[in-house]
């Protein structure tokens, strides 16, 4: 996911202000989100609620 989102901000970055970029920008930052997410879940010291 982690990947994802930078070669999304990268393809934004080539492109000029508008819909499409702005777009891109979201699809990255919910990518780095569930990146963050991923990194969370999968952690050794998660533990089930009790």
């Amino acid at each position: 996911m982690a990947r994802l989102a930078i070669a999304m901000r990268e393809r934004a970055e080539a492109l000029p202000p508008g819909i499409e970029r702005d777009q891109l920008l979201k699809q990255a930052r919910n990518a780095d989100t569930m990146a963050h997410l991923e990194d969370w879940v999968s952690s050794p010291g998660l533990r089930p609620p009790t």
